[in-house]
């Protein structure tokens, strides 16, 4: 694990530092891949096992039946043997389980010590939780029922996009203006410069701490979106093939146009009119945590399906909070984002 650490915490590096990521020559981040790649490589070489054996095994009727087990294996198969079943390439296959490492990795620690960390600096905004909470009275919510706790559900969408973190690198970047000055070709934009604007109040979880601090895509095909042109950002874009858009849910999460004057303040009720989670809500496409559209992260409701169930143990089981750590919220950015000092708090009961 501390090899697979510190190559998240480098491809972080390299993803922040975008078209210059060549500047970044670390061998002990080469030799933490190269570790990494290896203990994924056994278990890919088993599912490519097993996906020989089923073909093997299969007559050809099997082999076009979707509907046979034959085929597609047991269900209690792990979901590397079913990706193998679907292609046979070994870097597509190392590529997928890591990726699932990575979102598996710490996501819900870090988001369970965001909503800890604020709920600390507000204690009535816990109090208040603890009220839903309780009226469950001795119920084991349920995943469905967690889901549907409002006020719970509001906490982790607000702690999920609170004020943004320093980098724990130099700051401000070297380079603030790469954006303007690198070739067309590549839409790029450093998200740390506008990771922490001036005068900015400190008290602010997924809209204020996104787990996944920016997101990155490469146009397959030309294509034009129908915003970013123009003086005011308002006229259709034209981006060529292999331009890379390279998104900050920090700095959309901040923004008083779409938030109000408030944007920077941790404030759960801002979500009570909110229908996103059904596709219609006004902010599904202005709060991103988890990305958005058919490439979302799959792991979103894993993680806030196990936070919401520690938080709500927790909170039944403690009748309050304090803060045991007067510093505030500084992010440490790798492959994903958390409190570089950590969450220190202490309940009564």
């Amino acid at each position: 694990m501390d090899a697979f650490d510190y190559a998240m915490f480098g491809s972080g590096f390299r993803i922040a530092l975008g078209p210059f990521k060549f500047l970044y020559q670390n061998s002990k981040w080469r030799e933490a891949c190269k570790i990494t790649h290896a203990f994924a490589d056994k278990y890919v070489q088993k599912a490519l096992e097993y996906r020989q054996s089923v073909i093997s095994d299969s007559s050809p009727h099997d082999k076009n039946n979707d509907d046979n087990v034959s085929r597609f294996g047991s269900r209690s198969k792990p979901l590397l043997y079913h990706l193998a079943l679907q292609t046979s390439s070994p870097l597509t296959l190392r590529n997928e389980i890591l990726q699932a490492l990575m979102a598996a990795q710490g996501t819900t620690a870090a988001l369970l010590s965001n909503v800890f960390f604020l709920l600390a600096r507000h204690p009535a905004v816990y109090q208040k939780l603890r009220q839903e909470v309780l009226a469950l009275g001795g119920e084991e919510p349920d995943f469905d029922r967690l889901l549907h706790m409002k006020y719970l559900q509001n906490i982790l969408k607000e702690s999920t996009s609170s004020p943004a973190p320093l980098p724990e690198i130099p700051y401000p970047p070297p380079f603030p203006q790469l954006h303007s000055s690198h070739p067309p070709i590549h839409s790029f934009i450093h998200p740390l410069v506008q990771l922490q604007p001036p005068n900015q109040p400190p008290n602010t979880a997924l809209r204020l701490h996104p787990i996944f601090p920016q997101m990155n895509r490469i146009a397959l095909h030309p294509t034009t979106l129908p915003r970013g042109g123009g003086p005011q950002g308002l006229s259709p874009l034209y981006m060529p093939q292999n331009t890379i858009f390279d998104t900050s849910s920090y700095v959309l999460h901040r923004q008083p146009s779409l938030w109000g004057p408030d944007a920077n303040i941790f404030n759960p009720d801002r979500w009570d009119d909110d229908n996103s989670e059904s596709g219609n809500g006004k902010m599904r496409w202005q709060y991103m945590p988890f990305g958005a559209g058919p490439r979302a992260c799959v792991g979103k409701y894993k993680a806030l399906g196990e936070t919401a169930f520690v938080v709500v143990r927790i909170v039944r089981r403690f009748e309050g909070i304090e803060g045991r750590d007067g510093r505030e919220w500084r992010g440490r950015v790798a492959l994903t984002s958390r409190n570089l000092w950590g969450c220190k708090v202490g309940f009564w009961v």
